[in-house]
């Protein structure tokens, strides 16, 4: 009986076709069909996976395929024809003014999804469709074909780009409208006059969020000197903060104290992940920045740590819009020393010697905040200083951070300079000090560079 059973079984499963799951790929949806069963300018029965798999292998083989996909486009069904032309979204290859007729005629078909595979097909074969079928693509019924028409405006770039990425930043559909604004952004000088308007218009400041958005699409553009300079004019510390940073890492002039602003700025919200994102932005313009910040940085960062001394003069005189505040009874200016030194250590781009004169400078928890901060993050660092009395006054817990990172940079990068302050702190009357540094000395393979050092604490050490 269960032979039987079995048989039966087997003989159904190998007569019936096999099914794929219903899956939604793209903006055209076919369902689930038996593989194989796709005819040439027939809609398969349902969803779209063996439809994709049809678009992908024409494309593969265009040469081939222009009768089919002249049959599909002569359909009277939309997702037929939509599949046609979906082909030369995904190559550029073949006859570029085969394409290009293809091309153009799917735009002017009747069905808006049809079109918008038309529009990213014309942004793969970088088709330029003219004036005529530019505006009428752009109050196109289908917010999914007016933002591909953003996509495409942006890679075919016809010569009057600028102006009508511009109003499309004006569409009704909020999501078309900031990809249209985040396009203009992205030209750069190329349509600087156009982004700017723009920029104004919206009153980003208003929105802390559309403000880092906006940002961030501009450092990821290319260096766009004309667009930061129309920019520049009349900003409040955030947005100059912002747009500094932007400028540094899109390669733009850019002025690092405005930079170094940003950290006291009010974002006039109470939302953590904008000072998050504010504070990764501004990090990021530091790093940009480099020795150009870490100059103006190394400054501000002894002043405050002398100010928290109870030496307000230096501070005063260099930082007169903070002591204001602080006369006023705003107290998150005290506390933007980590923020300041995490931004030295990434103005320092790895190297320990840009920092090496702070680190000499400083008095005990804001050392210990400058080295907490570079943790990790430098490939080398200066050598012992002589004397090493700079630290002889600090608490154990600064030794101890110091010790830990000379030790992360041996152990990584074996500079030579972080070994000699772990053979220095061999001999520390810091007990976790000098266990730290036998730690550190002991993990690399070879150890003669320090045997000698070595030796005398292994004899006390538990």
């Amino acid at each position: 009986m269960i032979a039987a059973l079995v048989a039966t079984l087997g003989a159904l499963t190998s007569a019936a076709p096999r099914i794929e799951p219903v899956v939604s790929i793209g903006a055209v949806s076919f369902g689930a069909v038996p593989i194989g069963a796709v005819p040439v300018g027939v809609a398969p029965a349902d969803g779209p996976v063996d439809g994709e798999f049809l678009v992908r292998d024409r494309a593969a083989a265009l040469d081939a395929s222009w009768d089919a996909i002249a049959a599909d486009l002569a359909s009277d069904d939309w997702r037929v024809r939509a599949r046609g032309v979906q082909v030369l979204a995904r190559t550029r290859d073949g006859d570029p003014e085969r394409a290009r007729d293809v091309v153009l005629r799917a735009l002017e078909d009747a069905h808006p999804n049809v079109r918008a595979a038309a529009v990213a097909a014309a942004a793969m074969r970088r088709v330029d469709p003219g004036a005529a079928r530019w505006d009428a693509l752009a109050v196109d019924p289908l917010p999914a074909t007016r933002s591909a028409v953003v996509r495409c405006l942006a890679l075919v770039r016809p010569p009057d780009v600028g102006e009508r990425l511009e109003r499309l930043a004006h569409d009704a559909d909020p999501r078309v409208a900031d990809r249209a604004f985040r396009a203009l952004l992205a030209l750069g000088d190329a349509a600087a006059p156009n982004a700017a308007r723009e920029w104004l218009r919206r009153d980003l400041p208003a929105d802390p969020q559309r403000l880092l958005d906006a940002t961030d699409a501009l450092a990821r553009g290319p260096r766009a000197d004309a667009l930061f300079a129309a920019l520049e004019p009349g900003k409040g510390p955030l947005e100059s903060a912002l747009l500094a940073a932007a400028a540094a890492r899109a390669g733009s002039p850019a002025d690092p104290r405005a930079v170094l602003d940003g950290w006291f700025a009010p974002t006039g919200t109470d939302s953590v992940v904008v000072s998050i994102e504010r504070d990764a932005q501004l990090l990021a313009g530091a790093e940009a920045l480099g020795g150009d910040l870490a100059r103006h940085l190394e400054q501000d960062v002894l002043a405050l740590d002398a100010f928290a001394a109870g030496d307000e003069d230096a501070w005063r005189s260099r930082r007169p819009e903070l002591a204001r505040r602080i006369d006023a009874g705003d107290l998150s200016v005290e506390y933007c020393l980590d923020a300041w030194c995490e931004a030295f250590v990434a103005s320092a781009r790895g190297d320990g010697e840009v920092l090496n004169a702070a680190f000499r400078s400083l008095n005990d928890s804001s050392f210990t905040s400058l080295v907490e901060a570079a943790y990790g993050r430098l490939d080398r660092v200066a050598s012992p200083w002589q004397p090493t009395a700079a630290l002889r006054g600090f608490r154990e817990s600064a030794h101890f951070a110091w010790t830990e990172l000379v030790g992360e940079i041996y152990v990584r990068t074996r500079d030579e300079a972080a070994g000699d302050w772990l053979s220095v702190y061999l001999t520390t009357r810091f007990e976790s000090c000098r266990r730290e540094a036998f730690l550190a000395l002991t993990s690399v393979p070879d150890l003669r560079p320090y045997q000698y050092g070595l030796s005398l604490p292994f004899r006390r050490m538990d």
